[in-house]
């Protein structure tokens, strides 16, 4: 019973990586900013990336200070 519930689990799981296809595959480069930088990146992404760029961009809003600190992941 539990391995049947299983390969159920994993057919769904298959089906939304093939329909996702390679949305998720490129790196994500991660902007913290106040609400007007927020608001100026959201506004002007296609001149910040253009559809050449490798990455995703992620712009995330930040109340009260905010911490310039870059954070850096390497695969």
């Amino acid at each position: 019973m539990l391995l049947a519930h299983v390969k159920a689990m994993q057919e769904t799981a298959d089906k939304i990586a093939c329909w996702r296809g390679h949305a998720f595959e490129l790196p994500i480069v991660s902007l913290g900013a106040d609400a007007w930088i927020a608001a100026f990146v959201t506004e002007h992404t296609r001149e910040i990336r253009g559809p050449q760029d490798r990455s995703r961009l992620c712009c995330q809003r930040h109340h009260g200070g905010i911490d310039f600190t870059a954070r850096w992941t390497l695969p």
